[in-house]
């Protein structure tokens, strides 16, 4: 049966309910010190190397990206031997990088006929005079029973986007401003199912990482998350021959997550744009409230049970039981992305024919489809990129300068509404954020970016 692990973020107060009601739960003590090369090859290739310290042994694990090694060894000291997984990398010096100290806490409990692994870890990762807090809820097992044991034990928890081992290297670098969506490790060998599953999981990590850097009031983690989120619902348009109607719900309720985003990024972008004076201020306060209301909205049970929602429909939906379309299920991810960039092609090049001439509607309409080219693009990149790297450049360098312009042309299009939302569209100096002069010079630009993009040969062809 197919095994899956949820990890969740859980509160202090939280993680003390959840043991009142665990019964007879093991216990150990877990100190882990991890250790890398001092440029840290290890990590750039998705691999690790750990001492863990029980109370009767100490083991060390070579984890690859084709599997791991478990081996016992003495103090803390790397055993390594050049024939072994990674042992050209790591017959140079290993330093200790980060170390976790933690109580682990496992049980199990029963869901449906199914049983789920259950362990809470509390404790902190450090690494030189930095650290931080330690507090997962890890579950394993059936992807049926997952989120209904997450929800019995913690309610809406928020969602783990890293696990113990990425955050000990944040920990080692400069603290991050905001995190850019990352390539979708996407092979030849998936299916059209699995690359979704990947895709869709890595948008929903995107959008976590940024949430929680959301408190430090800057343009940039919400501008991510808002990424993050257009990338997850294109993955679901994309994704539609495969999925029909099925997560319609889930759609909506990212729809209507991003459109509360939305509103505070629209006054970040009026910002840059307003003058000092009372029409500044005026702007100001306002971007203010709609960042108290993004945070009233994201610590909400309706966005966390959402997020959830999505975790238990992703890998136990009525998607993957849909006879009707098994076949697209299981197509080769080759197979499904070539007609999904075809596609998505077709549609920008028939709607941006006479793109300065276009109504502001209708070329809103071209936006979003070339966005979702564009993202369509980005997932199924690994898949094409090696094999026509010129034409990958150049395809994907016309299509993001057309997004460019045609978001320019967005802002200057639904300026005045915005305007006349917040009261101020007849105050003095108002008008210098409409900056209509630039109207003609953008159309311009994006009509000469439309056709370096219909110039540009498809690299997955």
């Amino acid at each position: 049966m197919t095994q899956a692990k949820l990890r969740l973020h859980v509160s202090g107060e939280m993680a003390a309910q959840i043991m009142d009601g665990a019964g007879a739960a093991k216990s150990e003590q877990v100190h882990t010190v991890h250790f890398d090369t001092p440029d840290h090859a290890l990590s750039a290739m998705k691999a690790f190397l750990r001492i863990r310290h029980l109370a009767d042994r100490q083991v060390q694990t070579i984890r690859t990206p084709q599997g791991e090694r478990d081996k016992l060894v003495e103090g803390d000291v790397p055993v390594v031997e050049a024939s072994g997984p990674l042992g050209d990398i790591l017959a140079h010096d290993l330093i200790p990088v980060f170390t976790t100290r933690h109580t682990r806490r496992h049980w199990s409990v029963e869901e449906a006929g199914q049983t789920v692994d259950v362990a809470l870890d509390e404790g902190e990762i450090a690494a030189a005079d930095r650290h931080v807090p330690i507090r997962d809820l890890v579950l394993t097992g059936a992807p049926s029973a997952l989120v209904a044991v997450a929800r019995r034990l913690a309610g809406n928890a928020q969602i783990a986007p890293l696990s113990k081992v990425e955050r000990g290297y944040r920990l080692v670098g400069p603290a991050p401003l905001r995190l850019k969506a990352t390539e979708v490790p996407l092979e030849a060998t998936m299916t059209a199912a699995a690359a979704f599953q990947q895709i869709t999981w890595s948008c929903l990590n995107q959008f976590r990482q940024n949430e929680d850097l959301l408190a430090t009031r800057m343009a940039e983690p919400l501008h991510q998350a808002r990424v993050a989120l257009r990338r997850l619902r294109s993955a679901f348009s994309i994704f539609r021959p495969m999925l029909g109607d099925s997560g319609a719900d889930l759609r909506e309720g990212l729809r209507d997550l991003a459109s509360e985003l939305g509103q505070a990024r629209d006054l970040d972008v009026l910002l840059l744009r307003a003058p000092q004076g009372p029409l500044g201020t005026r702007i100001r306060h306002a971007r203010e409230a709609a960042h108290d209301a993004v945070a009233e909205v994201l610590v909400s049970d309706k966005t966390r049970g959402l997020l959830l929602d999505l975790a238990a429909w992703l890998h136990d939906g009525d998607w993957l039981r849909d006879e009707v379309r098994k076949t697209l299920r299981e197509e080769p991810v080759t197979v499904f992305a070539q007609d999904a960039l075809s596609r998505y092609r077709r549609k920008v090049k028939k709607g941006g024919k006479g793109l300065s001439t276009l109504e502001d509607e209708v070329r809103h309409d071209l936006r979003k489809d070339a966005k979702k080219l564009r993202y369509a693009a980005e997932f199924f990149s690994p898949l094409f990129a090696a094999e026509a790297p010129k034409r990958h450049r150049t395809f994907l360098g016309a299509l993001e300068t057309l997004q460019d312009h045609l978001g320019d042309l967005n802002d200057l299009a639904t300026a005045p509404e915005l305007l006349h939302r917040l009261g101020i569209r007849d105050e003095p100096g108002a008008a210098d954020l409409l900056a209509k002069g630039r109207r003609k010079r953008l159309l311009r630009e994006a009509e000469d970016a439309y056709d370096q993009l219909i110039d540009a040969k498809p690299f997955w062809a």
